[in-house]
Formats: structure tokens, C-alpha cells, sequence
């Protein structure tokens, strides 16, 4: 993933310089080296048997690249017709194709994603013939204006159809088709390019994320949205003004990357201030405005500096306290590194009474409807007795609250004041299993008393004995309803609390 990451950051910096000096004669050369560098990407995380899918796209636009030199294929409608033979060439190359990535299957050509390649190929040419007709009712407007607005709406109803069945992959295609059409022409229409890479992306950087999708009602992604577009509205801006300051321009850089660099961090204290999703919204501002407003190479020298953070900063965020806690004690691996999913064997075979093994027992959980929040009981102290008829075993388990953790201490302060917790007045929590269910197949359903802030709820839990080594090493799951216990409801926060454990018994 390094070297295609060091590509478009090195091509940012081509762009910046390019700009300073509106040098135009290596836009196109700049253009097709930012598409490798993206797509250089998908080929890190395809399956080779899928590296196909790569050198077709770049083949692609290599093609057309060349063949943009050629005078005679630059005269309207004929300069369609290359980027029409590629498409066919690409449905051709790939039909029947299947590919996976990120868990997404399909095949590749279908119907949807040929039509809106063949709309972009088309597109341009298409904005050109409404023209006349559009400016008849919208009197006033400039007929680059017309065609950008037209284009805009070919390009989104494609961006719809490519990645419908296809997902990133058909996202990266168009991205290979409109830039191919544009190596033909010396209006201002690359400026779509990048929007449409980091599109693209998307996919791939929401999975470096904890959660899969961006909801735009979150205030974060939102907050996101308006940073990115700020950034780029002002970079724009900066560009184009009269009297142009390279501090000025080199601050705003700064700033830009900074506030969407922030948000990201900003999860680590408080998840839902920030994250990937939140990160995304900052990716997607910034496209929106480039697409609008964009000119030549000031969407290339600073989106692609946005993914290249975006890429690598979650790498160090990672939260090194719960990485190592998360790592599952009861996974059994073999001699040859391969997980083995551990056997769920009778309880009634140890039956007996036993003292919990604290140090090696934890209760994890998660908050919210993604799992937003997660914490644990790095430790689990108490008294568990077997019956030869399980049914009849009991649990005594109490957990001390300086053993609870949500690996981020600004938070767990806040969770041990009086509005959550109120750790100093109610020091421990309590559960006492008075007898269990069976559910079939060694599982049960052990059913108790929970105690919390002082109240009091029954709460069955599931329960199953897995072996390990000949350790006796009990493991299950349930939920509490947190409001239930005096907690305030919240529905950014989530009110009910989903765990696991795993006991270990001496």
C-alpha cells in the first residue's frame, strides 16, 4: 500500500507546483499517473486472480492517453469514438468476470454498469447537443456553465449505474472512462477526475474505519462535509485571487488536511465526535466543490493529499491497551497458525465448586447500535459452584468498578461521576445465578439477579463450557438494558449494552 500512497503524494506536490506556475502542458501526463497511483491501490487489496480488473482500467486510459495525440481524434463527436471502442473492449475483456472486494461479490459487466460507461463516453458530447436547447429556457448563462451543469447530471446518473452492481471497481471504471474522454479535449472537464477517484475509494477507506457506513444525520459526517467543502472553496479561491499568496495557499493546505485529519482523531476521545465515516464526509465536501468549481489541477493538489492521511493515520490511532485486550484467549490455534474453534463440551463433567480465576477472566461489551462504544471488566471475581445436574449450579460474580475500562480515560472519568456510574458510592456490581436452563447442545441459560446503582433486575445470560487445554473455562453473552438501572436514555449513546465473558475456574 506504501508505494501507491508515496505516488499520490508525490503527484499532489507535480499539482501544486503545476498550478503555481499554470503550466498546462503536463495536465494529461498528471492525470493518467494520479489514475495509476488509485488504482494501484485496488491492486494492493485484490486477490491476484483479480488483478485483471487493473491492468484492464489502466490499459485503458493508457490507450486513450496515446491516442488523444492524434489530431483527427480530437474533432467532435470522432474523439467519442475511442473512448466507445474501450468500453467495449473492457465488456469484452471482462465479461463473465467475477470479483471480490471487501466482501462485495459479482460479476462485473452487467447491464448497469455498461450504461453508464457508455453515458460517459458519451457525456461530453451529449452536454453539447443540449446546450442550445437548455439556453433557450435559462437565458443568461454561459455555455461552459451549460455544459458543466449538463455533464454534472450525466456524470451522477453514471456514478449511479457503475456502482450499483460493481461497487468501487464500477466507480473505478467510469473514473477510467471520463478521463479518457478528457485526454480529447482542452476544456476544463478533468477537474470531475478526481472526485470520481476519490469516490471510488471510498469503499476501501470506509472498511479502515470501526464502522462500515457514514450516515449523513450524524453531526459528524456533516461536520465533515462542510469542513471539506470549506477547504477546497477556499483553496479554489486562494488559486484565483487577484493577488496570490503562496503563505496564504500553503497555510490553507495545512489547515485543510489538519480539520480532516482532527476529525478522525477526534473518535479516539469520543466516537461519535469523529472517525472514518466523519473522515469520509470531509473526502466528500471537498469532491462536491472540486466537481463545482474546481479548476485544472487544485482538486489533483489536494484530494489525493486527503486519501494519503486518510490511508495512513488510522494506522496510528489504533488504541494499543485494547488491541492487546481484544485479543481473544479463547481462539485455539494450531501448529501452523490456523484458527481452531474451540470444542462446547458437557458442564455436568466438572461438576464441583470453584473460585473464579480473575486475572484471566474479563467481561467485554459494546454500546450502541454499531457497537460505537466498547469497554470491559479487565477482571471478574466470585464463587461458581456445578451441579452433577447443571440446572441446579449456582454464580455469585461481582465486579469491581477499578477493573472497568473503556480505553479512553477522559471517558471512563466522565463514566465514574455521578451521571453514569457514580463509582465512588456504588464501588461494585453483583450477579447471583440461582439456577440454569438447558437450550440444547451444552448451552445454558443461566438465570439471575443483577445488580446495578442499586437496583436490582433479573438477567438471564447463555452459558457453555469449551475446552481448552483441559482448563475449565466457562463462556457466554446477554444484554442490559441500561435505562433500567436509573441510567438516562440517550439515542445518540444507545441504551442497551450487549457483552460477552469468559471465566476461567481453579
Amino acid at each position: 500500500m506504501l508505494l501507491p500512497l508515496i505516488g499520490m503524494g508525490t503527484i499532489s506536490f507535480a499539482a501544486f507546483i503545476f498550478q503555481r506556475g499554470e503550466n498546462r502542458r503536463f495536465l494529461n501526463a498528471l492525470y493518467f499517473l494520479l489514475f495509476v497511483a488509485t488504482a494501484s491501490v485496488f491492486l494492493v487489496i485484490l486477490d491476484p486472480a483479480h488483478h485483471v480488473f487493473f491492468w484492464a482500467m489502466v490499459g485503458v486510459v493508457a490507450l486513450n492517453f496515446a491516442a488523444s495525440h492524434l489530431s483527427v481524434l480530437q474533432k467532435p463527436f470522432i474523439r467519442s469514438l475511442v473512448p466507445l471502442i474501450s468500453v467495449v473492449g473492457m465488456a469484452f475483456l471482462l465479461k463473465d468476470r467475477t470479483y471480490d472486494l471487501l466482501g462485495q461479490q459479482g460479476v462485473f459487466i452487467n447491464k448497469f454498469l455498461l450504461t453508464g460507461l457508455v453515458l460517459t463516453a458519451l457525456g461530453y458530447e451529449l452536454a453539447r447537443v443540449k446546450v442550445q436547447a437548455i439556453r433557450k429556457f435559462f437565458g443568461g448563462i454561459a455555455e461552459d456553465d451549460t455544459v458543466r451543469a449538463v455533464l454534472l447530471f450525466v456524470t451522477g446518473a453514471s456514478l449511479f449505474l457503475c456502482n450499483l452492481e460493481a461497487g468501487g471497481l464500477g466507480l473505478l471504471a467510469l473514473a477510467a472512462i471520463f478521463l479518457s474522454t478528457s485526454f480529447y479535449r482542452e476544456e476544463g472537464v478533468k477537474e470531475l477526475t478526481v472526485p470520481l477517484l476519490a469516490f471510488a475509494l471510498l469503499p476501501i477507506l470506509m472498511d479502515r474505519g470501526a464502522t462500515p457506513h457514514a450516515n449523513l444525520l450524524d453531526g459528524d459526517v456533516l461536520e465533515g462535509l462542510f469542513f471539506g467543502a470549506f477547504s477546497m472553496f477556499f483553496i479554489q479561491k486562494l488559486w484565483t485571487a487577484e493577488k496570490r499568496s503562496m503563505v496564504l495557499l500553503v497555510l490553507m493546505y495545512g489547515l485543510g488536511l489538519a480539520l480532516a485529519m482532527g476529525v478522525l482523531f477526534l473518535s479516539t476521545q469520543f466516537t461519535k465526535m469523529g472517525g472514518m465515516d466523519a473522515f469520509v464526509g470531509v473526502l466528500v465536501g471537498a469532491s462536491i466543490v472540486q466537481a463545482l468549481i474546481g479548476k485544472d489541477f487544485t482538486g489533483a493538489s489536494f484530494i489525493p493529499l486527503l486519501i494519503v492521511g486518510g490511508m495512513i493515520l488510522p494506522k496510528f490511532m489504533v488504541n494499543e491497551e485494547e488491541a492487546a485486550f481484544e485479543q481473544d484467549t479463547t481462539v485455539v490455534v494450531d501448529e501452523n497458525g490456523k484458527v481452531i474453534e474451540p470444542s462446547v463440551v458437557d458442564l455436568a463433567e466438572i461438576a464441583g465448586t470453584y473460585q473464579i480465576l480473575a486475572d484471566s477472566s474479563r467481561i467485554t461489551f459494546e454500546l450502541g447500535e454499531g457497537g460505537e462504544t466498547k469497554g470491559a471488566f479487565k477482571k471478574v471475581a466470585g464463587n461458581v459452584s456445578i451441579g452433577e445436574d447443571p440446572g441446579a449450579s449456582t454464580f455469585d460474580v461481582t465486579l469491581e468498578m477499578s477493573n472497568f475500562t473503556t480505553f479512553n480515560k477522559i471517558r471512563d472519568e466522565s463514566l465514574f461521576g455521578p451521571d453514569y456510574f457514580n463509582a465512588e458510592k456504588n464501588p461494585t456490581m453483583q450477579y447471583t445465578g440461582s439456577k440454569m436452563v438447558s437450550k440444547g447442545e451444552n448451552v445454558w441459560e443461566l438465570q439471575g439477579e443483577f445488580k446495578m446503582l442499586g437496583v436490582k433486575k433479573l438477567l438471564p445470560i447463555l452459558v457453555k463450557r469449551i475446552d481448552i487445554e483441559g482448563r475449565k473455562i466457562l463462556i457466554g453473552s446477554g444484554t442490559v438494558d441500561r435505562t433500567q438501572f436509573g441510567m438516562a436514555p440517550s439515542s445518540s449513546e444507545g441504551n442497551v449494552v450487549s457483552f460477552e465473558f469468559k471465566i476461567e475456574l481453579k
